[in-house]
């Protein structure tokens, strides 16, 4: 199965970057800050995330990509009683290669990722039936890989930006827990 997802990935990547026909200004490198939600904020804390994607084009239809976020909770939720969170903070390097279609005035990129996440949680257990305070308190590192989609509109040297990146465990997608939404702009350097 993992091998049907990588090879299906691989020739859509490639059928993505051989559709264009339509002339459309090269933003040799480009940097786009974003702000954003995780997905898995449905389901509990608000997940908030602030990237930056760093885009270099190799040509009018490959492009190498660099994707860092840090997310982290805002505990206006509360899933149990009693549980004081004081820290919950994801933080993720990711990079990539990835294929784009253009047309007069949008961009749209593919990207396929790969990198790794740093988690950081700490929290006490405050219940007044129990004698002593219960502590948590951990820090993980995991590696990362998915599927970034990229939307660009506009055709000067700054332009709207929108993100959606969906990964893949072990040959399985898992948008619950990490896939997340982002807005932001982008500003060509070259």
């Amino acid at each position: 199965m993992r091998k049907i997802i990588l090879i299906t990935s691989f020739i859509c990547l490639c059928l993505f970057g051989w559709a264009q026909n339509e002339p459309h200004p090269l933003r040799r490198l480009c940097i786009e800050p974003a702000i954003g939600l995780r997905l898995g904020a449905a389901f509990g804390p608000l997940d908030v995330q602030a990237s930056v994607l760093v885009q270099q084009q190799l040509n009018r239809r490959f492009s190498l990509v660099s994707h860092t976020a840090v997310s982290f909770d805002i505990n206006n939720y509360q899933a149990f009683q009693n549980i004081n969170v004081k820290r919950s903070v994801t933080s993720f390097q990711k990079v990539g290669i990835g294929a784009s279609v253009h047309n007069n005035r949008s961009s749209h990129a593919l990207f396929l990722i790969a990198g790794g996440k740093h988690f950081s949680y700490s929290a006490s257990v405050d219940n007044p039936s129990l004698e002593d305070t219960v502590k948590t308190n951990f820090n993980t590192f995991a590696w990362d890989s998915g599927l970034l989609y990229n939307l660009k509109i506009g055709r000067r040297n700054t332009y709207f930006s929108g993100r959606i990146y969906a990964p893949i465990f072990d040959g399985k997608w898992n948008l619950l827990e990490n896939a997340s939404t982002e807005l932001g702009f982008g500003v060509k350097i070259k």
